[in-house]
């Protein structure tokens, strides 16, 4: 992406089943890093599982720095006042996630941002259940080796 520092993204109707995160920050106008300031995705056979997870931590993001101020210089750092989306943030914002909404996962025949909210789980939180799952196994395989 080079010195791209803000994009957006139009994906809808492409049959697209999964696509990567294409921010390399997690906020918007850092020099030499990107951030996605709207994705559209309806249309597509999304496959959803964490491979498409990040949109929903994208989305937090976004709305954390782009949408919920309706005048940038309450921002939580004025330097987001330059992303043109702030001119809309509203129509903007509800756009967005309207089109999450429509969106729909083909593997679970619910909405995108339903399948976020109560079926995947992405990231540390489910990192850390498979951890210690795996822990509580070697546990008792490790006490099961001992009492032989």
């Amino acid at each position: 992406m080079g010195t791209v520092r803000n994009i957006s993204l139009d994906i809808r109707n492409n049959s697209l089943k999964s696509i990567g995160n294409p921010s390399t920050n997690i906020s918007p106008n850092h020099h030499g890093q990107t951030f996605l300031t709207s994705l559209k995705v309806s249309g597509n056979p999304w496959t959803c599982d964490c491979n498409i997870g990040w949109m929903e931590v994208w989305h937090r993001k976004k709305r954390q720095f782009l949408c919920n101020h309706e005048d940038p210089s309450t921002a939580p750092s004025n330097r987001y006042r330059d992303v043109e989306h702030y001119s809309t943030s509203k129509s903007t914002c509800l756009i967005s996630d309207e089109d999450l909404e429509i969106a729909a996962c083909a593997d679970r025949k619910k909405p995108l941002a339903e399948a976020f909210k109560n079926d995947i789980e992405c990231g540390w939180g489910a990192a850390g259940k498979c951890q210690s799952h795996l822990a509580i196994i070697i546990s008792v395989v490790m006490a099961y080796i001992i009492m032989i």
